[in-house]
């Protein structure tokens, strides 16, 4: 089994005087689901403040409802809330009364998922405002592997903080190395890396307590596919939310059962109708993805073809300015509007090739680790 970077850190004393603020969720959980707020107040360290992003530090709040700083029930500390969609954090005064700052979110390795936009706007906040703290990431796995997958986009913004692919294959250690290399941030940025885990592992293969990251995030294969159907948010077609498989489910009253195509999955025509959100109540026609080949399907790529084929035989609409910020501008909206299946792929393909690159030099593990041999391959 993988240790994750909270695990490392409990044996580490040197922490244990600091005055720490922690931004994590429910998905920051030790090796047994235990929350790491327990664990660290458990083994002696001194939490004086809890950071949130969205959803909130347990997961029930619903996407993008505001979260008031107020005082948790649990643990009687101050609880702030760092979402904000200008990617900014104005008030540096709340990271007063601390001297250790940690993070400690397991993400699930899309773009549009917000939890790496906050990471940003924290790193970015303590260069700006020159906060001389350390900002120490308890690393978590890349959770869908290292695979590269996506369209670079055109502008930033809250769900494409910064030039990288809709899956970027990275750590949250090593997306937050990318993010102070490429801003030039000066901050004491420290990775407290995993043990036994290799290049390439996906969050399945380190055997890992699986916690919902969001409520609509259900499973590794929500989480997969999302990377895809997330773009269906800003249309008028429902993704699924308001059904028992949100993103595994997708489509219209009207869709037309034309021949599409994809990849890597088995699926099927289905009926279904939403409890809550677009279409609610009203019985939809659509696309119900019932298994995944993880190593050939492309859920980005498909998605964008799934919508060109369908707006080319029954136009629906977009629901602007959220489908151009789920993209990162209007080059895909474009591309399907236009039906310039061949000039996407083109720039699909090239993009893909170039953040390949740029991936390789922050990669903190490598792709075989001897001391761990045993656990991969199920021995221990």
């Amino acid at each position: 089994m993988t240790i994750s970077g909270l695990g490392v850190l409990v044996r580490n004393k040197n922490y244990k005087a600091k005055k720490i603020g922690i931004l994590t969720n429910q998905s920051g959980i030790d090796s047994d689901g235990i929350p790491n707020i327990d664990i660290l107040i458990k083994n002696g360290f001194n939490i004086k403040r809890i950071f949130v992003p969205e959803h909130g530090l347990y997961g029930k709040n619903g996407g993008g409802e505001r979260i008031s700083n107020h005082i948790d029930q649990k643990y009687h500390l101050p609880i702030f809330s760092l979402y904000n969609e200008s990617l900014m954090i104005d008030d540096p005064f709340i990271f007063d009364g601390i001297d250790l700052f940690l993070y400690d979110i397991q993400d699930v390795g899309a773009r549009s998922y917000t939890y790496i936009a906050t990471l940003r706007a924290v790193l970015t906040a303590f260069d700006k405002y020159r906060i001389n703290l350390p900002i120490v990431i308890l690393d978590r796995p890349a959770f869908l592997g290292n695979k590269i997958q996506g369209t670079f986009p055109d502008t930033l913004n809250f769900l494409a903080p910064e030039f990288i692919p809709i899956r970027y294959g990275w750590t949250v250690g090593e997306y937050a190395n990318f993010i102070k290399d490429i801003n030039k941030l000066k901050i004491n940025l420290k990775i407290v890396k995993m043990e036994c885990y290799k290049n390439g592992m996906n969050f399945l293969d380190t055997k890992l307590p699986y916690v919902k990251p969001s409520s609509a995030i259900k499973d590794f294969d929500t989480a997969f596919f999302y990377t895809g159907s997330c773009l269906l948010e800003g249309t008028e077609l429902s993704e699924g939310r308001g059904t028992e498989r949100p993103f595994l489910i997708f489509g219209a009253t009207d869709l037309p059962e034309i021949k599409y195509s994809f990849s890597g999955v088995k699926w099927e025509f289905t009926d279904f109708r939403p409890k809550f959100n677009k279409l609610k109540e009203k019985i939809c026609r659509g696309i119900k993805i019932l298994s995944i080949d993880y190593e050939n399907a492309h859920p980005f790529r498909d998605i964008v073809l799934f919508l060109m084929k369908l707006y080319k035989a029954h136009p629906f609409k977009f629901l602007l300015p959220h489908f151009d910020n789920l993209a990162g501008g209007s080059f895909l909206r474009n591309m399907i509007v236009n039906d310039r299946k061949e000039k996407f792929l083109k720039r699909l393909e090239s993009d893909e090739y170039k953040f390949k690159k740029i991936a390789r030099k922050y990669y903190l593990y490598k792709k075989f680790d001897k001391k761990c041999f045993f656990y991969y391959n199920g021995k221990k």
